[in-house]
């Protein structure tokens, strides 16, 4: 089950990726750059501002109805943040102090 979960989310992607790309304006030059990682730069961005410090890593985790970006940060007093945020939006969901005992 849970790999049939998998390959659904994977073709799900697979599918949004193509589809973008075949919309693209045929006026359009330069590299693509796929809504997934528009949707994470905003979401590093929205991060920083929240805590500002170093992005450590960008993880993209798909799920069988959505797809979540984590960033990681480290602040300059050692502080560490993760904040999660949606993969089409990039809005902001859930922020995690890593230190919070």
């Amino acid at each position: 089950m849970f790999q049939q979960r998998k390959r659904a989310a994977c073709a799900g992607a697979w599918l949004a990726l193509v589809l973008s790309a075949a919309t693209q304006p045929a006026e359009a030059t330069g590299a693509f750059v796929s809504p997934i990682e528009i949707a994470a730069d905003i979401c590093r961005k929205e991060a920083l501002a929240l805590h500002p410090g170093k992005v450590e890593r960008t993880e993209v985790l798909h799920g069988a109805n959505a797809v979540r970006i984590e960033v990681h940060i480290k602040q300059s007093d050692g502080k560490g943040w993760i904040v999660l945020c949606d993969g089409t939006s990039g809005k902001i969901l859930n922020t995690i102090d890593v230190d919070a005992p």
